[in-house]
C-alpha cells in the first residue's frame, strides 16, 4: 500500500515538472509587466500568465496579493472573477522575486507569500473579516483538469460565494469536474452561502491535496473546510482541518469536511472520532497565531515566523516554544521528508509547511537515545561507557572550593521593585506594593536582605549606593537595565566599605561615565562581589580607586564589552575577575576577550546569540510576538563559559550544565545549550549505573514510524552500517 502510494506521489511530482521545450511563465508586482518570459519582464497580474498558458508550462509567482479581477480579460470589481487553472500548468507561489535585487528564483512560502485573495475592495481584515459583499465568489476555480494541473505553494483567502447567481458554495475553490493537484496551500477565511467554504468538488471532482491546510473558514449548512458532490471523492494526504465552521459553530467533522467518500489519510481534523484509522488524528495542531495568519506548528525544538521589525524588510526567524505540536512527524511515512530542516524525525509533517524547509522542527524525546538516531542500541551504550563515572565540578562539592558567590542568606527580607508597576509609597515587601526605584529598596533593606528588581530600563539621575550594606541586589527575572537618565555619573557605587556579602547580581549597566566605581571607606576597603552583569557602553566600565587601603572586589561571569576609555581601570590593585568576557583582556582563571554576540545592541537588547534558542523580549509588540525564544545561526562564546562549580539549576530548562557569562546567566532568560556530558541521560551532572539501567530499560526501542515506513528489518540494516 504505501509503495503503491509513493509510486502515484512521485509520478504527480514528476508531473509537475515543466516538459521539454515549453515555458516557464513568471508573475511579479515589480515586473515590467511585458511578457512573463523572464523575473525583468514578468507579468503583474497571475491572470495574464494565466491567459497564454498552455498545457507543460509552468508559471512561478513572486511574493504578493494577487486579485482575480486584476490583469489580461478582467473588469476590475467583477465579483464572478476568478483564477481559472489551465489543464496541465504547474502554478508555483513562494518566490523572492526582483523586489530585493537578490536572487529571484529562491522559493519561501513562507517569507514570501503568494496571496490569491477574494478582497477586491481591498477592505478585509485578517483578524475579522467584513466587508465581504464585494468580494470574489469563487477566488479559484478548475473545470475538466487533471493531476498534472498543480497549485503549489499559495494562501486562497477572501472567496465569499454568497448571492452568487452561479453558485452558493465554494468560496475559497470551485472544482467542476476538476481534479488538479493541491500542494502546501492554505485556505483561510472563505465564506459560502451554502456549503463548502474553503471549497467546493462537485460533478465527478477528485483533486489530490497534499500537505494543506484549511483553517478559519464558514460554510452556513456543511462542509466549512469542503464540501462534496455524491460522485466526487477527493484524496487528502498529510492535511490539517481546523477551526473551520458552519452556522451551527459546531467543530464537529462535518463542520470540516462533509460529503462524498473522501479518502483521507495521515491528517489532523477536528472532531476525528474514528481512532488512527490510516493515521489520522484528532487532536489541537497548536498552530502558532492562527488569528494572525500564521498556521506554523509550535515546536520544543524550533519553528519559522515572519517578523517585521520595524527597520526595513520582513525577516524569517526561527522561535522555539513551550509545547510542540502533535502534527509534526506525524505524516505519511513513505513520503519524502529530506526537505525538511534538521532536526528532523525523519518523517514528514502535516499541514502546507510539511516537506518543506519552512517546516517545524522535531522535538523527539527519548530517554537513553543519546546520539538521537532515534533508536536505543550499542552505539548509546558505548557513549556512557565512554564517560562512565564523568561528572559536572558542580556536583562535587568535597573536591572544588567554594562557590565565590555566597549562598543566599537562611534569613532576611525580600524587597520588590517595579518601575512600572510599582510606586514611591509602596512597602516594597510584595510584588503588588513593590518600590519603583532601586535605591528605595536598598535604603529599606538590612544586612541578609534581598532586593528583587523586575526587568525593565532604571533611568539613573544618581548612582546606586549600598552604604556598607550585605545585601544581595538582583534582578528578579530577565535582567533589568541600569541606565544614565542624562548620558553621564556613575551608575553603581560601593564607597562604605562593602565585603563579599554585599552582592550585585543580573544587570545590564550602560550609558554611564562610569559603570561601577569601587572606592575605600576611608577606613576600610569596598570589596563587594559582582556576579552576572553586562557593563557595556560606558566610558569606563569598572573604576576600582587605588588608594589605601586597596579595595579588592570579587567579580565573576560577567561580560565588559565596548566601554570607550577601558573595561577595568585598577591601576595598582588587581580585582579578583574570573570566568569573565573582557574585551581589554584580563588575567583569571577562565577569562576570554572574544566578541560576545550580543542579540541587538543597537536596541538595548544584550541576550546573547544561541543556536539553541535565546530570549527574544520584543517589547512593544503584540503579545503574540514577546517573549519567544529565537533560534540563532552562530552561539555566543560566553554561554556555558561561567564558572563550573556554580550549580547552573536556574538554566536547566534546556542548559548545557554551566553557567553563561553576562547578566542573563543562572537565570532561566539565559541563552540555551546543549548538554556538555555526553552519556548523562538523566541529566544531573554524573554518568554513572542510573544513565545505564535508563539505558537497559529503553534497550532496542526505536521511534514507530521508522518501522511503518522501512519495515521490521530496519534496525537490522541501521546496526549493520
Amino acid at each position: 500500500m504505501l509503495n503503491r502510494t509513493c509510486a502515484i506521489l512521485v509520478l504527480f511530482l514528476s508531473m509537475s515538472l515543466p516538459a521539454f521545450g515549453q515555458r516557464i511563465l513568471y508573475v511579479d508586482p515589480a515586473g515590467a509587466d511585458i511578457d512573463g518570459t523572464t523575473w525583468a519582464r514578468a507579468f503583474n497580474h497571475l491572470q495574464s500568465a494565466l491567459a497564454i498558458a498552455q498545457p507543460g508550462d509552468e508559471i512561478r509567482v513572486a511574493k504578493g496579493i494577487y486579485k482575480p479581477d486584476r490583469g489580461a480579460n478582467t473588469t476590475a470589481g467583477d465579483r464572478n472573477a476568478s483564477f481559472r487553472l489551465v489543464n496541465g500548468v504547474v502554478i508555483k507561489g513562494g518566490y523572492r522575486g526582483i523586489a530585493q535585487l537578490l536572487n529571484p528564483d529562491i522559493r519561501n512560502i513562507n517569507l514570501y507569500a503568494s496571496i490569491l485573495s477574494g478582497d477586491l475592495g481591498d477592505n478585509d481584515t485578517l483578524e475579522v473579516i467584513n466587508n465581504t459583499d464585494d468580494n470574489s465568489y469563487h477566488v479559484v476555480l478548475s473545470s475538466n483538469v487533471g493531476p498534472t494541473t498543480v497549485l503549489d505553494g499559495f494562501t486562497i483567502i477572501g472567496g465569499d460565494a454568497f448571492a452568487s447567481a452561479i453558485s452558493t458554495r465554494g468560496g475559497g475553490m470551485r472544482n467542476i469536474a476538476g481534479s488538479p493537484t493541491i500542494r502546501h496551500c492554505i485556505f483561510i477565511d472563505n465564506f459560502a452561502q451554502d456549503a463548502g467554504g474553503a471549497m467546493l468538488n462537485d460533478s465527478n471532482s477528485n483533486p489530490i491535496l497534499i500537505n494543506c491546510t484549511f483553517s478559519g473558514n464558514w460554510a452556513a449548512n456543511s462542509g466549512g473546510g469542503i464540501q462534496n458532490t455524491p460522485d466526487s471523492n477527493p484524496r487528502i494526504i498529510n492535511c490539517i482541518f481546523w477551526g473551520n465552521t458552519t452556522s451551527s459553530i459546531v467543530n464537529n467533522l462535518s463542520s470540516q469536511i462533509s460529503g462524498g467518500n473522501p479518502v483521507i489519510r495521515y491528517s489532523c481534523l477536528q472532531g476525528w472520532t474514528n481512532g488512527q484509522g490510516m493515521g489520522n488524528i484528532g487532536d489541537d495542531p497548536l498552530f502558532a497565531a492562527p488569528l494572525h495568519g500564521d498556521f506554523h506548528l509550535r515546536s520544543q525544538r524550533g519553528r519559522f515566523m515572519v517578523f517585521k521589525g520595524g527597520f526595513g524588510p520582513a525577516e524569517e526567524l526561527r522561535v522555539s516554544d513551550e509545547q510542540t505540536s502533535p502534527c509534526i512527524d506525524a505524516g505519511d511515512p513513505g513520503i519524502d521528508f529530506s526537505a525538511e530542516p534538521a532536526p528532523n524525525g525523519r518523517r514528514i509533517n502535516m499541514g502546507a509547511y510539511g516537506g518543506t524547509y519552512q517546516a517545524s522542527a522535531s522535538f523527539w524525546k527519548m530517554s537513553s537515545d543519546e546520539n538521537r538516531d532515534f533508536v536505543v542500541d550499542v552505539r548509546d551504550l558505548k557513549l556512557i561507557i565512554g564517560h562512565w563515572l564523568e561528572a559536572l565540578p558542580w556536583t562535587f562539592a568535597k573536591e572544588y572550593p567554594p562557590s565565590p558567590l555566597p549562598p543566599p542568606p537562611k534569613s532576611g527580607t525580600t524587597y520588590h521593585v517595579d518601575i512600572i508597576r510599582g510606586s514611591a509609597v509602596g512597602d516594597g515587601l510584595s510584588p503588588e506594593t513593590a518600590f519603583n526605584t532601586i535605591q528605595q529598596g536598598i535604603d529599606a533593606a538590612q544586612d541578609n536582605d534581598t532586593v528583587l528588581v523586575s526587568p525593565g530600563v532604571y533611568d539613573l539621575d544618581y548612582q546606586l549606593n549600598f552604604y556598607g550594606k550585605a545585601i544581595t541586589v538582583r534582578s528578579a527575572s530577565d535582567a533589568a537595565m541600569l541606565r544614565a537618565a542624562y548620558g553621564n555619573g556613575i551608575g553603581v557605587e560601593f564607597s562604605s566599605g562593602e565585603d563579599s556579602n554585599s552582592v550585585l547580581a543580573n544587570f545590564v549597566i550602560t550609558d554611564f561615565d562610569i559603570g561601577i566605581y569601587i572606592i575605600n571607606s576611608g577606613v576600610k576597603p569596598s570589596s563587594p562581589t559582582i556576579t552576572n552583569v553586562t557593563v557595556v557602553d560606558n566610558i569606563y566600565g569598572l573604576y576600582v580607586d587605588f588608594s589605601d587601603p586597596k579595595s579588592t572586589p570579587n567579580i565573576s561571569n560577567c561580560i565588559f564589552w565596548d566601554n570607550s576609555q577601558s573595561d577595568i581601570s585598577s591601576l595598582e590593585n588587581q580585582p579578583l575577575v574570573s570566568y569573565s568576557c573582557i574585551e581589554d583582556g584580563h588575567n583569571g582563571p577562565g577569562n576570554i576577550s572574544r566578541d560576545p554576540l550580543f542579540a541587538n545592541p543597537l536596541d538595548y537588547d544584550y541576550h546573547l546569540l544561541s543556536t539553541q534558542g535565546r530570549f527574544f523580549p520584543n517589547n512593544g509588540y503584540p503579545a503574540y510576538l514577546q517573549k519567544l525564544w529565537v533560534l540563532d545561526k552562530r552561539v555566543s562564546p560566553c554561554i556555558d563559559a561561567g564558572d563550573p562549580r556554580i550549580n547552573p539549576a536556574r538554566e536547566l530548562i534546556t542548559g548545557g550544565g554551566r553557567i553563561n557569562m553576562g547578566a542573563y546567566g543562572n537565570t532561566p532568560y539565559a541563552g540555551r545549550s546543549h548538554w556538555v556530558l555526553r552519556g548523562d541521560v538523566n541529566k544531573n551532572g554524573k554518568v554513572n549505573f542510573a544513565d545505564y539501567a535508563a539505558g537497559a530499560a529503553n534497550w532496542l526501542k526505536i521511534a514507530p514510524w521508522l518501522y511503518e515506513r522501512q519495515g521490521a528489518d530496519y534496525y537490522t540494516s541501521q546496526n549493520n552500517k
